[in-house]
């Protein structure tokens, strides 16, 4: 097995962030769910809804849209650049292996990775809000391994490597034929996990 393509989730793995402290302040503060949340995300992360359409959906749910507002810029400001993960991405492209975004992400997911600085890491981007299917659907892996595939022609799915903090995620990736890695923000040791991976 040799890895050729890395799939790296762009929102928790490259772009760390803190998500469960937001989520449990504004649950106490505004009764915003867990549940709510996700569904609240997967609205917008599986096509590209404008600003009535949101609204409507909110209100549908019985979430306020100035709590909305509040939770999301508490959320993108818990933000970090994941420095260690990219430090070794970035040798991996040095031996030649490529890299491709695969996000469930809203539209301007390119405002996050110009904001970050890691545009020089992605070959191509796996958007769901572009596709209209979110991970884990396994659609969403079909049309990204059809971009790798454009890039590498003979690339197989045991080639490939995906990078996801979702188990869910990973689990749909592995049932599809791909490596997957698990990553949680745990500090360094845990990237010790991905050098089998990206030195084979």
């Amino acid at each position: 097995m040799k890895i050729k393509a890395i799939y790296a989730d762009l929102g928790g793995v490259l772009i760390i962030n803190k998500a469960r402290e937001v989520g449990e302040k504004y649950e106490k503060s505004d009764g915003l769910t867990p549940k709510m949340t996700k569904n609240a995300f997967r609205f917008i992360q599986t096509a590209k809804r404008s600003d009535e359409e949101l609204a409507t959906y909110l209100n549908n749910k019985n979430i306020k849209i100035d709590v909305w507002k509040r939770f999301l810029a508490d959320f993108y400001a818990s933000e970090s650049r994941n420095d260690s993960l990219i430090e070794l991405l970035e040798k991996a492209k040095k031996k030649g292996k490529i890299i491709i975004f695969t996000t469930n992400n809203s539209s301007n997911v390119s405002f996050g990775i110009k904001k970050y600085g890691i545009s020089h890491l992605a070959d191509g981007i796996v958007n769901s809000s572009d596709l209209k299917i979110a991970k884990p659907d396994k659609k969403f892996w079909i049309a990204a391994f059809r971009q790798t595939k454009k890039l590498i022609p003979n690339i197989h799915p045991e080639n490939v490597l995906v990078i996801d903090d979702s188990e869910k995620n990973c689990a749909s990736a592995k049932d599809f034929g791909f490596n997957s890695f698990v990553y949680k923000n745990r500090g360094p040791d845990l990237l010790t996990g991905l050098f089998f991976f990206l030195h084979h």
